[in-house]
């Protein structure tokens, strides 16, 4: 029987500045012997590797503006990923807004901020509500490209464990019930509504005073923490409660081999 081998796949929630990229490089940090493949749409990660974390040989970063960016990206870390690699998505917000410009640009060969000035122009007195796009026509085709080119890739063909990070908004009337208890009627990740449920770990990140802070939202088969102090997420969090360990260097695994002989 093959052994399972269980993946991470870690959300990390947050307003800017709560520490979010960095956590997510202190993982690398912690595994430098396996591979950390980088979605970088939020333009942090640059800054930092050329900076605290410019010791780090283990980074392949993905600029990502444009949907077609994301699509590109991921067919190389589902290629290039070994099990024991990590692919961090910095921010997962963006791809959905990515996604929703793409098709707005195809099908209506404009951009979205054009068609919603378009629809905005468009409205007569008594209109309450800005009409863009139609829920069969255009969200199913959306929410098809999303799934299918980013998501069930990331879920089903890539081996690698999952950090990603997203920005806060706070719950709306519209948002499902289910979604609205996960969140407990807090602040909830930007972008596609279910990408909560694509996810085993959600922690809110935060910065208070001069420390950063981990509260779980939701983490299945781990302890959970409340405004937990996080200096290094890599070992406070990978290492000490998912239990993760770091691969050994490849001659030291060799040299073990021949002392068994």
């Amino acid at each position: 029987m093959s052994k399972i081998i269980l993946r991470e796949k870690i959300l990390v929630i947050g307003p800017p500045g709560s520490g979010k990229s960095y956590s997510g490089l202190t993982i690398a940090r912690c595994f430098p012997n396996n591979r950390f493949f980088i979605i970088d749409s939020d333009d942090a990660v640059p800054r930092m590797l050329a900076t605290e974390f410019s010791d780090l040989k283990n980074i392949t970063t993905f600029p990502c503006s444009e949907w077609p960016d994301y699509e590109k990206a991921v067919k190389v870390v589902e290629k290039d990923s070994k099990p024991g690699d990590w692919l961090m998505i910095d921010l997962i917000t963006q791809a959905w807004s990515a996604v929703q410009n793409y098709f707005v640009e195809t099908i209506y060969a404009e951009s979205l901020s054009e068609l919603l000035m378009r629809m905005r122009a468009a409205m007569k007195a008594g209109d309450t509500q800005l009409k863009t796009l139609e829920g069969w026509n255009d969200w199913r085709p959306i929410k098809a490209l999303y799934n299918d080119n980013l998501m069930r890739r990331i879920k089903y063909k890539i081996s690698a464990h999952v950090y990603a990070t997203a920005s806060v908004r706070a719950p709306r009337d519209s948002d499902e019930h289910d979604i609205k208890e996960m969140f407990a009627g807090g602040k909830m990740p930007e972008g596609e509504k279910h990408l909560g449920h694509e996810f085993f770990t959600i922690l809110n990140a935060q910065h208070l005073r001069d420390s950063w802070t981990m509260s779980t939202i939701k983490d299945i088969g781990h302890k959970l923490m409340d405004k937990q102090p996080m200096p290094n997420f890599g070992l406070g969090y990978v290492i000490a409660v998912a239990g993760l360990k770091p691969k050994p260097k490849a001659k030291a695994k060799k040299k073990k081999k021949e002392e068994k002989k």
